[in-house]
């Protein structure tokens, strides 16, 4: 009987002693490892790195500029509606060239609340323009060749 109960002694030492084999970041900072001062918190054990799992929803940072107008333009930002290229625009930034891709690139898309012309570049041909486009975070770009359009991804 001394002897099965020695046994089961050191067994259960044995258990209580034994290396715990951690898996994630839970057990990594209950097992006392250091924890980085990152986003997400990162902790070290046994040469591995366990990253913490977020479980709330990361809410994306409002656009700069803050409020829209009724059509969707960031006012703050320097955009405003104008109706004959159908977007918003910052009037400022296109010349009558980049104005007239501007307005061929939206309406071969389609005029949609608050879209965006974010761009205007000027290719090395005449009538050769890359339109980029923004709705809501969403980007498009329509390139122009000889006012026509080539391609839109």
């Amino acid at each position: 009987m001394k002897k099965i109960l020695i046994i089961l002694s050191v067994l259960a030492l044995l258990i209580a002693c034994a290396p715990m084999k951690i898996t994630n970041f839970k057990e990594c900072a209950a097992a006392g490892n250091p924890i980085m001062e990152s986003y997400p918190r990162q902790c070290r054990a046994d040469g591995k790195t366990f990253v913490e799992v977020i479980e709330e929803p990361v809410v994306p940072p409002k656009p700069i500029g803050g409020q829209r107008d009724e059509h969707g333009c960031l006012g703050p930002a320097g955009y405003s509606w104008d109706a004959e290229i159908g977007a918003c625009i910052r009037t400022w930034e296109l010349n009558e060239n980049q104005r007239q891709a501007a307005k061929t690139a939206v309406a071969h898309i389609g005029q949609q609340e608050g879209l965006t012309v974010v761009d205007v570049l000027v290719a090395r041909c005449l009538g050769c323009f890359t339109v980029e486009l923004d709705r809501y975070q969403e980007q498009t770009k329509v390139e122009l060749e000889d006012w026509k359009v080539k391609s839109v991804y």
